[in-house]
This record gives structure tokens, sequence and C-alpha cells, in this order.
């Protein structure tokens, strides 16, 4: 038994053959020989509860319960890709995991957020298009590559190694879809309700386009 004193530990961690351990409101520790010592760079996390960390572009990336993601490049601790704080504004992160080129968040109340290694957002994983439940507790890598989560109720595969991903909306808003563009950052369809905006999993009506759409076509 190693004691590492008053502190409200959360989870352990082996990061570059060294041990790590995650706290609520007490930084991050790291084994020293025979005993816990503070991380000095994780000061500005003394406020936050630390949920995960792994290996990543030769540093760290640390999930906070509910401040989102920072990067320790060797140097220093900074948030990690500050444009996606809109992303993490109202989630409750429980863990990560890097598999391949895929980042993946495990959240307690919107399933598994997907980002690509640079930072952008690829798909998210949730009761709306599969996931038994919007919490995912943990997530392990098979021999395959695929990803697997446990969740508050069972199991479910996701198969970050396959190039098709199925959109399925449940709620019949975007009906049957005949055409579809590229836009900057997503999707444009063409149904018989209209047209649509896809972004990731969020779907937004183009007001005033009510009626079948047969054909979407970019002019300039």
């Amino acid at each position: 038994v190693i004691p590492f004193g008053n502190v409200s530990g959360v989870y352990s961690f082996i990061i570059k053959d060294e041990v790590y351990i995650t706290t609520r409101n007490n930084g991050i520790l790291k084994l020293v020989k025979d005993h816990f010592e503070f991380v000095e760079w994780s000061t500005p996390l003394k406020d936050f509860t630390v949920q995960s960390m792994a290996n990543f572009k030769g540093g760290i990336l640390i999930a906070t319960q509910l401040k989102g993601l920072y990067y320790y490049d060797g140097q220093s601790l900074k948030p990690w890709q500050r444009e996606l704080t809109s992303q993490f504004e109202f989630l409750e992160i429980n863990n990560l995991i890097i598999l391949n080129d895929f980042i993946c968040v495990g959240t307690i109340n919107n399933g598994l957020l997907v980002f690509d290694i640079s930072g952008s957002f690829k798909y998210i994983f949730n009761k709306k298009n599969g996931l038994a439940n919007n919490t995912v507790l943990r997530q392990f890598e098979d021999k395959d590559d695929n990803l697997w989560v446990a969740l508050d109720n069972g199991l479910s595969k996701i198969h970050l190694s396959n190039q098709v991903y199925g959109y399925n909306d449940k709620s019949g808003t975007l009906g049957t879809v005949y055409t579809i563009i590229d836009d900057t950052d997503g999707l444009v369809l063409g149904s018989n309700h209209g047209v649509f905006y896809l972004r990731g999993e969020e779907l937004e009506f183009l007001k005033s386009s009510n009626g079948q759409v047969w054909n979407l076509t970019r002019v300039g």
C-alpha cells in the first residue's frame, strides 16, 4: 500500500511507464519511488475533478469532469482546442481513449463524442442513434480496432474503423432524403419535408423551404 495523503483520488493511469493518480480538486499526483508527489504543471487543474488521461502527440491529453479537455506538451498545460469549448459546455465527461486517429470522449449525459487528431468534431453516438443510454462508464479497444463502451445499461460496439457512418433521424423531422450536397462544415439535405443542414448529429431546417426537394445544386 502506497499512501497519497488526504486527497480524494479518482482514477490511476500509466503514462509513459509512470503511474499517475487523478484527483478531485487536487490536480494530478505521480508515483516517485515509494510515494506520490503533486505534479506542479497540474496546478491549474486544482479547482477541477480530473477524470482521465491518455498519451497524445508526445504529451498528455487530460479530461476534466466539467471543464473540457487540457493538453500538457511537456512544457505547459493549456486547454485543448479552445473552439471546442461549446461542445463541452453542458457535458459531464467521464473518460477518454485515443483509438487510431480518433479521440473518443465518454460522457455521463450525452453518450460518446468522437474527434479527429486535429480536434475537429466527427461523430456523436448516443441514445438517439443506437446506444442503450447516454452514460459511458468505460471504453475498451479490441484487437480489430473496434470500440466497446460499457454503459449504465449494457454494452455497445462501435465500428470506428468502418468508413461508412449512418445517420438515423428517429423523430421523423427529416423525412425521405432525395439529394445531398457538401457544406463547409457538414451536409445540405433535400427531402420531401424541405431543406436541412446536417452538422454532426445536429439537424437544422432551412426556413421557408417546406415541400418536396428533388435536387440541390451548388451555384458559384
